[in-house]
């Protein structure tokens, strides 16, 4: 067109406010600043320069690329800018843009599919024109209509920003109280584990001495104790105060746990974490246990069978997810190419409606690790069982409600504990769905689980006394739901000491 267009994303670099060094920060900004620095930049094909006396050094650089004079157009050299400590209207900003985009997007793809469909191959002036005007004027009126979410939006984010000072309930007689109530439920704890250990029936062996066991756990101990306890204990300190880990901390007492119920993204995580929890566990108990089952029934190639469901397991959550984006990306994906084949219109995916049931189905990939453990404790499982019940008529889904299932409980048990707890912590997906670590819960909210807030504050608002407390509270969120597991296990998980 007459005025040419150009889209860019630009990088910064700057000084924070509490800096420790700004004189050194400030040299250094003026050297990446200077006209050295653009100039490597610019040489290289690093990126636009921005300086205008680093301009040349872009036309002619080293590989001899041309035709780059297009993005000097309206160059201006670069100014320095103050930006806000509130971290959360730069969020509420992005969050607004991206609805409106995903709107304006599926807009766009339903006109342009009516126009294909009543034009054919070739597209009239006047249908191309009537297109152009209907989009200009849906985006004025979806602009309009958006703008009071946005105001709302930010209001929100001037409320959460907003710090009241500490008073001494909160400063002073909450935390103490929090205390006791750990320290009285650690106690009862204990006394429960020693008047289950007193209750268990005894070996008749009388007491060993544990120095040698714990002479054989010591590097253990050691490792546990200084890289697991520590930083928990250093955590539930930090959890009392406010830090942005370049100041020194400063004592709020209990006001991050007084907050929490009233942010609404401490709800919104606990749901997201819930549901994601309700809708995993099930993925990986029945996948797990059916194909485990399958390769106990003396299939053909059982042993290739269980490498290649295994083999996904290999994968690190970083890996895996970013394997699922490319397989559910709209425009390339696999997934896609599926659909299409099949006459069906590609969706995406990585949307706002459908990312929280694509990571879901990630679990999918995963349930080799648990098929294994369950293959094997299917194998432990007595023959003369299955050979007596056969005897007695008992079909193939009988012995399996009735022998298998009952023996495999301890292992269902043990499974179920162990995919719960990896559900409340759910983070590597959602980090690798968005394009930004700042952007990290999106599309939207659909992937705002709670260990994504954890995150969200301590690395990206700079609030890590506010996430140390998210953490303790969904370590105890995670502690109460393992023990409501166990309690209800004893109804339904068969014990040989039991009978």
């Amino acid at each position: 067109g007459p005025s040419p267009v150009q889209t860019m994303t630009v990088n910064g670099v700057g000084i924070y406010k509490d800096s420790q060094h700004p004189a050194e920060a400030w040299t250094l900004i003026q050297f990446l600043a200077g006209p050295t620095a653009q100039g490597l930049i610019a040489s290289e094909l690093r990126g636009v320069p921005a300086l205008r006396a680093a301009a040349p050094a872009l036309v002619n650089n080293r590989y001899g690329v041309s035709g780059l004079e297009a993005y000097l157009v309206g160059l201006e050299d670069a100014e320095p800018v103050r930006t806000a400590s509130n971290t959360y209207i730069e969020k509420a900003v992005g969050l607004w843009q991206e609805r409106v985009d995903t709107i304006l997007d599926q807009e766009h793809e339903r006109r342009l599919r009516e126009l294909q469909g009543r034009s054919g191959a070739t597209v009239s002036q006047a249908d191309l024109e009537a297109y152009r005007d209907g989009m200009a004027a849906f985006v004025r009126e979806t602009v309009d209509e958006q703008l009071p979410l946005l105001a709302a939006d930010l209001d929100q984010a001037f409320e959460r920003a907003t710090r009241t000072e500490a008073s001494a309930g909160q400063r002073v007689f909450a935390p103490i109280l929090i205390l006791l109530v750990a320290f009285a439920a650690l106690g009862g704890y204990i006394w429960y584990v020693r008047r289950q250990e007193d209750a268990a029936p005894q070996d008749g062996g009388g007491r060993r001495s544990p120095v040698a066991a714990y002479l054989c756990l010591s590097p253990w101990l050691l490792g546990f104790v200084f890289f697991t306890v520590g930083p928990i204990l250093a955590s539930v300190v930090l959890s009392f105060t406010e830090w942005n880990m370049i100041t020194s901390p400063r004592w709020v007492g209990a006001q991050h746990y007084g907050d929490l119920f009233t942010d609404r993204y401490f709800g919104l995580g606990i749901q997201k974490t819930f549901w994601y929890a309700a809708l995993v566990i099930p993925i990986s108990t029945i996948g797990g246990i059916a194909t485990a089952g399958l390769l106990t029934s003396n299939v053909k190639g059982a042993d290739s069978f269980k490498a290649i469901f295994y083999f996904p397991s290999l994968f690190t959550g970083a890996a895996a997810a970013v394997l699922w984006v490319n397989m559910f990306h709209k425009e390339y994906g696999i997934i896609n190419r599926f659909v299409t084949a099949l006459g069906g219109l590609p969706i995406n995916w990585l949307d706002e409606a459908h990312a929280f049931y694509t990571v879901v189905l990630m679990n999918v990939f995963w349930i080799g690790g648990a098929t294994i453990i369950y293959y094997a404790g299917m194998k432990q499982i007595p023959r003369s069982l299955y050979e007596a019940a056969e005897i007695d008529g008992a079909s193939t889904l009988r012995r399996f409600w009735s022998i298998t299932l009952p023996l495999l409980s301890p292992v269902i048990l043990f499974m179920v504990v162990m995919t719960t707890i990896g559900a409340f912590q759910v983070f590597t997906p959602a980090l690798f769905f968005v394009n930004y670590p700042s952007e990290i819960g999106g599309p939207g909210d659909s992937l705002r689980f709670y260990a994504v807030n954890i995150y969200d504050e301590a690395f990206n608002n700079l609030h890590m006394g506010k996430a140390c407390a998210w953490a303790f509270v969904l370590f105890l969120i995670i502690f109460a739901v393992t023990m409501v597991q166990f309690k209800l296990s004893k109804r339904f998980v068969y014990s040989e000491a039991e009978g």
